[in-house]
């Protein structure tokens, strides 16, 4: 008789447990990439502008952008010296007689409603070399009750500025 041995063994191999680096990048549209230790410095150079470049958008822009190493930074100049210089015309928003709220004179009347503010705002950002657009929409602003429906046209404006692949809502009215 023969005899019989026993299955060979099966030697596996010791446990072990790997973690995997996760590389955490900063998602587009996300404001933790900000880096706001430059806004006080663009501030301060924005409420300096002179009188004299604010005569034209292009003109505007230039001088606001030229200190901005990105366009976070751009964003941020234009941003400011709107709120800054520009006030909410709001004897126009009552009676409806908007006027003019073309950017050349929103720069002129130093004044206007929330299509002036976006008009001049997307006009600079514009010549500034940034990739802006106006967005109309609704705002449960001064005259919204609660319970108010929201229907007929719409009645605000603002704007939202591309930066690395993100899209950022900018009100400047709201920011006035």
């Amino acid at each position: 008789m023969g005899t019989i041995s026993p299955p060979a063994a099966t030697v596996k191999p010791p446990i072990t447990t790997v973690t995997p680096t996760v590389t955490v990048a900063t998602a587009p549209g996300t404001t933790s990439n900000i880096d706001r230790s430059t806004f006080q410095t663009i501030d301060k150079y924005t409420l300096g502008t002179p009188e004299s470049v604010t005569k034209s958008v292009d003109t505007l822009a230039t001088y606001l952008v030229q200190p901005a190493k990105n366009d976070f930074e751009k964003t941020r100049a234009i941003y400011r010296w709107i709120t800054q210089n520009i006030a909410y015309d709001y004897n126009s928003y009552l009676t409806g007689n908007y006027g003019s709220t073309t950017p050349a004179s929103v720069l002129t009347n130093r004044s206007s409603i929330c299509e002036g503010y976006s008009g001049l705002f997307y006009a600079l950002a514009k010549s500034a070399g940034l990739e802006i657009v106006t967005i109309h929409g609704w705002a449960k602003g001064i005259s919204y009750g609660v319970g108010d429906p929201i229907v007929g046209p719409t009645n605000h404006a603002w704007n939202a500025v591309k930066i690395n692949e993100g899209w950022y809502l900018i009100d400047s009215t709201w920011g006035a």
